[in-house]
């Protein structure tokens, strides 16, 4: 070995002695730590409380919202035919089946009234077939007609009843086709939209008109996931417009959520007077549940939660809901005990402490 190279067996016991130091350092701080929670714990701390059911409250929540009507529909036509009349305008108020337009279908009109003269034709040939079928009948009786020849007249009348079996339903099909050529509303509503000419050319699914129910509306509203929770059994629900409140009533909260923003759709029914069909507001309702303020909470082994004060013992109690910045429900079944404010920002599980009531009222809010 050189003179002047280290020794590995003194490397190694520095080493040892080092990892030692450290381990003792740890415990040490173990122990001081320790030692400040029990002298923290004993520690009496004056604080001030006021009771849970000033603390919480109810939070008032919105969302943004539309007034949709229920039915609104773009009427076509059925036939390809040249516009002949219009009978509305838009803004015109129009009653179900009210005709709103006719078409020029002379060729349509044409059909049905051959369709109906053969049927007219077709009832007098069979009128004479029965005829000639009771002869046949009278002289087969007498002997002076073969069998034959009954038979012949028995399937002449069968074959004309069949004949006007098919007229009949060539008829009925013929006017089904020009009833067509006269537009009707296919509710009661008023006319928002009118693209009809008189003397265009409207092809089967041309639209002609826009018509809207102005009376069977409701609200619609995107909420969120957590929201529609609290607003089962709210209180009051509101649409708010232009200054103006229109209650409500919740009709559905649909089970599906939007794949991009995970909302999901309420909807919402007028319980008096409704207002404009796209009229756009807000959706106002008060949470049922009982919430604590933001203000309240404090972080304590990494759990958001508020201190109660109990038998002179601070007791700190975590919300697993609780998130910074934002009131928290109050899950707990009782609204009972004495919320601790002033002085729990020191405070730790267990500590003793003397209480001074909080003068204020309802410290209730965000």
């Amino acid at each position: 070995m050189h003179p002047y190279s280290p020794d590995p067996g003194v490397g190694e016991e520095k080493v040892a002695k080092r990892e030692a130091g450290v381990r003792w350092l740890g415990v040490l701080a173990a122990v001081w730590v320790q030692m400040a929670g029990v002298q923290a714990a004993e520690e009496v701390q004056r604080v001030t409380v006021t009771s849970l059911a000033k603390t919480v409250f109810h939070p008032e929540r919105d969302a943004p919202a539309e007034v949709v009507a229920l039915q609104r529909s773009q009427v076509s036509s059925q036939v390809g035919a040249v516009v002949q009349e219009i009978l509305v305008e838009v803004g015109s108020r129009v009653a179900k089946e009210q005709v709103l337009a006719r078409q020029d279908c002379w060729d349509r009109q044409a059909d049905a009234e051959r369709a109906a003269a053969e049927v007219e034709v077709l009832k007098a040939e069979i009128g004479l077939a029965r005829r000639q079928k009771e002869r046949a009948v009278t002289l087969q009786k007498q002997g002076q007609s073969p069998q034959e020849n009954l038979d012949r007249r028995e399937a002449e009348l069968q074959t004309l009843q069949a004949r006007l079996h098919s007229g009949q339903i060539q008829w009925q099909a013929a006017r089904l086709w020009l009833d067509k050529c006269v537009i009707r509303a296919p509710f009661a509503g008023v006319v928002v939209g009118r693209q009809a000419q008189v003397g265009e050319w409207a092809v089967p699914g041309t639209v002609l008109f826009d018509i809207l129910d102005d009376q069977a509306v409701e609200v619609q509203a995107r909420l969120e996931g957590s929201v529609d929770e609290g607003m089962l059994q709210a209180a009051k629900l509101e649409f708010v417009h232009n200054g103006t409140i229109y209650p409500l009533s919740l009709r559905v909260i649909l089970p599906v959520a939007d794949r991009t923003t995970r909302n999901r759709e309420g909807r919402f029914l007028f319980t008096s007077r409704p207002t404009l069909a796209g009229s756009a507001g807000r959706l106002r309702w008060m949470d049922h549940r009982p919430h604590l303020p933001a203000w309240l909470l404090v972080r304590r082994q990494e759990k958001l939660g508020i201190f109660l004060a109990e038998e002179g013992v601070a007791r700190f109690y975590p919300l697993s809901q609780a998130q910074e910045g934002r009131p928290v429900v109050w899950s707990q079944p009782t609204s009972q005990g004495q919320v601790i404010l002033d002085g729990r920002e020191r405070l730790q599980d267990g500590q003793k402490v003397t209480v001074q009531e909080e003068k204020n009222g309802t410290l209730g809010g965000q």
